[in-house]
C-alpha cells in the first residue's frame, strides 16, 4: 500500500502509514519531495549490540550533510539521504506509536536538516492574523501557554517541531500535522469527547498523549511574525516581556532551534546560518520571563496580546 501526505511542507510518499497526517489523493500529488520505503538495512546499521541487549538504553546516530541514520533500541533503524530519501527496517514486536515517533520527530527532522530548512522548537500558532511560535526549555511552560491560545480560537500549524521555509518571499511556517502532544492535566473533557486520542511513549518519564485535532490545525503556510521565547526566573513574582534586538536575536534564535544538541555537535552549516539571520532580521522575537512557581498563563497571554496587536 502507498500513501501520500503533505508533512513539514513536504509532499511524502510512503509505504508507512502515519495516522497522525493529513491523506493527499494520489490524482492531487504534482510532486514527491521525500520517498518513505522499508528496506533491509545493512548489519552495522541494523544489528543492536550486545551492549545495547544488556542495557536496553542505547541508542546510535550517525550525521552528515547529506546522509544520516539512527538506530534505536527495541524498535529499530532508519536512515536519511540527499533530504529525499527515508528507509528503515522495525524490529518484530516494536511499540508502533514509538516508531511514529521516530519518524516525525527524528527522521524527519534529519530530512530537514539535509534540506537546508530551519526547524524550531515550540508551538506554531496562527492567531488574530499574526503566526507566531511560542518556544522555550523543557518544564518552561510553553505547552500550557500554547493551549491558552488555542483556546483564544487561534489555529496551531506545529506542536512540537516548527519547520520553517526561508526564501526571497520571508520566513515561512509550514505545517505539520493535525496532533498536539499534551500531558493529561492539560485535556480537558470536552477534547475527550471531541478527539482520537493516543498514549504516547513517555517524553522523560511523563506520560503524554497525541490528541489529533484536524479542526484545529492550520494547512497553510504561513509568513512568520514573531518568536516568543519562555523562560523561568527565580527573581520574580509576576510574568513580564521584553523584546529582543540586535545581536541578542541571533542568540536566542539558536538556542531555540529543534534538537539545538544536534546542531551544537555538528555545526551550523553556511546555508543554514545565513538563513537563521535571515529569519532573525526579519521577525520579532519576544521574551516572556515568568515565576518559576504559581501559574501564571492568564498574564502571560495577556501580554502576548499586548505585543501582537
Amino acid at each position: 500500500m502507498v500513501y501520500y501526505y503533505r508533512i513539514y511542507g513536504l509532499t511524502v510518499k510512503s509505504d508507512y502509514e502515519f495516522e497522525e497526517a493529513i491523506k493527499l489523493e494520489k490524482e492531487d500529488v504534482e510532486r514527491i519531495d521525500v520517498v518513505v520505503e522499508e528496506k533491509e538495512l545493512p548489519p552495522e546499521i541494523m544489528g543492536e549490540t550486545d551492549e545495547e541487549k544488556n542495557k536496553g538504553e542505547i541508542n546510535v546516530y550517525f550525521l552528515e550533510r547529506n546522509k544520516g541514520w539512527f538506530r534505536w533500541y527495541g524498535c529499530g533503524s532508519f536512515v536519511m539521504t540527499n533530504g529525499n530519501r527515508i528507509e528503515y527496517q522495525t524490529i518484530s514486536g516494536c511499540n508502533r506509536l514509538e516508531i511514529n515517533e521516530l519518524f516525525l520527530c527524528l527522521a524527519f527532522f534529519y530530512i530537514l536538516y539535509q534540506r537546508g530548512m530551519i526547524a524550531m522548537h515550540g508551538s506554531g500558532l496562527v492567531w488574530k492574523g499574526k503566526t507566531i511560535i511560542v518556544s522555550g526549555q523543557s518544564g518552561s511552560g510553553k505547552s500550557s501557554l500554547a493551549e491558552a491560545i488555542l483556546k483564544q480560537g487561534a489555529k496551531f500549524l506545529a506542536d512540537d517541531t516548527v519547520a520553517l521555509t526561508v526564501n526571497e518571499n520571508g520566513v515561512w511556517a509550514e505545517p505539520a500535522y493535525p496532533q498536539q502532544k499534551l500531558c493529561i492535566d492539560q485535556i480537558t473533557e470536552e477534547m475527550r469527547k471531541s478527539y482520537n486520542m493516543v498514549l504516547l511513549p513517555e517524553d522523560r518519564g511523563v506520560a503524554k498523549y497525541g490528541v489529533r485535532m484536524p479542526d484545529r490545525f492550520c494547512t497553510v503556510a504561513q509568513k512568520l511574525d514573531a518568536l516568543i521565547i519562555l523562560q523561568k526566573n527565580d527573581e520574580i513574582t509576576e510574568p513580564a516581556i521584553s523584546e529582543i534586538h540586535g545581536a541578542d536575536k541571533m542568540k536566542y534564535l539558536i538556542q531555540n532551534l529543534y534538537k539545538y544538541d544536534t546542531y551544537a555537535r555538528v555545526g551550523l552549516e553556511a546555508d543554514i546560518f545565513k538563513k537563521c539571520i535571515k529569519v532573525a532580521n526579519e521577525i520579532k522575537i519576544y521574551l516572556i520571563s515568568r515565576p518559576a512557581e504559581g501559574m501564571t498563563v492568564e498574564r502571560q497571554l495577556e501580554l502576548v496580546n499586548k505585543v501582537l496587536n
